[in-house]
């Protein structure tokens, strides 16, 4: 999954965002890296290879679901561009 950061950055400095669009990259920044986390636990922590297949499941479906939401965030971010 690529992240673009240049939608992140406001490309017209005299254009202020709306109170909404702020807590909506604030939500976007706060996912990016509670998905990173989660991730990092599902690849590289032996912990989760220890967790019964169905635990493993849910924590794979919680980061495909937590995927989406992201990818929802920046449709929007990029909408406001």
């Amino acid at each position: 999954m690529e992240i673009r950061q240049d939608i992140y950055a406001n490309p017209n400095p005299t254009k202020t965002s709306l109170p909404h669009q702020q807590r909506v990259v604030q939500e976007r920044l706060e996912l990016k890296d509670r998905l990173d986390k989660l991730l990092a636990f599902i690849d590289s922590n032996p912990t989760f290879k220890t967790l019964d297949a169905a635990e493993q499941g849910r924590l794979t479906r919680q980061n495909n679901a937590m995927v989406e939401y992201l990818h929802c965030l920046e449709e929007r971010i990029a909408a406001w561009q």
